[in-house]
């Protein structure tokens, strides 16, 4: 799985630095290339405007026989070079297309640059999906260049185990991917070279980007501060205490637990990950660290996560998600005891997917 490294930078780098650097790298997307209306691209197609931006921007070429396709797959060879297009213009430069074969410097560029791990496809000549696309248009360009405008609850077909979920998410936050009338994504569906024309051009162009109506899931509940929503399965007891929220199975098999810590001048996402991290050791009197704090996606929302193990009569695995919200940090973790059984492990992953963090 990718690792969000672009936030990592960005939480390190001074802030206003920071947004003068991406403001930069925004305004490098301008008209670079003359337009030629493509024979296959009829004046009224809804996708033509998209097209001639995407190409004057110096985005998206057409076929060498002089078409553009726009009803064509695009390939994953393509979707990977369209993102080392994106990010070679927002850096100033970096990248040449080419190589044998034809696609062999886009791929080296985006492992090179992170938005492509190695061996995470096999064969770049097939039809990349829509989840495909999400995956790598995420983080094409750094996290600064895609500011969340939209909250967005539910994707109807978009599960915790759908492929590039969270990245997906992501890019429905930002206003880059908008789906269909009813909010559906199709993951699983192939895309097309008109459609990657537009969402090149929302990458590209924030006043392109979408603004999407609230959709929240339905029986959610709302914690005490009023920033995050939580959708439990039937049956789950639930327990408050200030900022604090507990839910889970009366069996105790598997847990839920959500903190809010205010935030405080000077606080960075890692610092109090850190901080979390020293506490929890200091209360369990040593703390079992399986896999260190990274930071990820989780839910389209930029967090650090670690996991530990608890010991005792009653041993656990607990896989903690710490993110940022307006005005609170989360620690949102997902408690599994030992043989806790298939099922309670889905039904935990559910009810976290639905973590649903407010705007403002």
């Amino acid at each position: 799985m990718k690792q969000f490294y672009p936030y990592l930078t960005a939480l390190i780098l001074a802030g206003l630095l920071l947004s003068q650097t991406a403001l930069a790298g925004m305004e490098s997307f301008t008209s670079s290339a003359t337009y030629i209306p493509f024979p296959d691209v009829a004046a009224d197609a809804w996708y033509a405007a998209d097209v001639q931006r995407a190409y004057e921007l110096g985005l998206i070429n057409g076929k060498s026989n002089g078409q553009f396709d726009p009803e064509g797959a695009l390939t994953l060879a393509e979707a990977v070079t369209l993102a080392a297009k994106a990010r070679s213009i927002y850096e100033g430069g970096g990248f040449t297309p080419g190589g044998t074969p034809w696609y062999r410097n886009a791929v080296q560029y985006g492992q090179q640059l992170g938005f492509l791990t190695i061996k995470e496809y096999e064969d770049y000549t097939v039809p990349a999906t829509r989840a495909d696309m999400a995956g790598l248009f995420a983080y094409a360009l750094p996290s600064t260049a895609y500011p969340r405008i939209n909250r967005v609850g539910t994707i109807p077909d978009v599960t915790a185990q759908t492929a590039y979920s969270h990245e997906i998410y992501f890019l429905y936050h930002a206003g880059i991917l908008t789906g269909g009338s009813d909010g559906s994504y199709q993951p699983d569906t192939t895309i097309t070279r008109a459609e990657a024309a537009a969402i090149l051009n929302r990458l590209a162009l924030p006043d392109s980007r979408k603004p999407l109506a609230y959709s929240g899931g339905a029986g959610q509940i709302t914690t005490s501060d009023g920033g995050v929503k939580l959708t439990i399965p039937a049956g789950w007891t639930q327990e408050r205490d200030g900022l604090f929220f507990q839910c889970g199975p009366a069996d105790g098999s598997v847990k839920l637990e959500l903190l809010a810590l205010e935030k405080a001048a000077g606080q960075t996402l890692p610092g109090v990950t850190a901080a979390l991290v020293q506490g929890l050791r200091e209360a369990e009197g040593g703390l079992l660290l399986t896999e260190q704090p990274e930071n990820r996606l989780f839910r389209g929302l930029a967090c650090t996560r670690f996991v530990y193990e608890t010991g005792g009569t009653s041993p656990a695995v607990a896989t903690v998600y710490c993110i940022e919200g307006p005005n609170y940090y989360y620690a949102l973790s997902l408690w599994t005891r030992q043989n806790a059984g298939a099922e309670a492990e889905t039904q935990l992953k559910q009810a976290a997917f639905s973590f649903d963090l407010a705007l403002s």
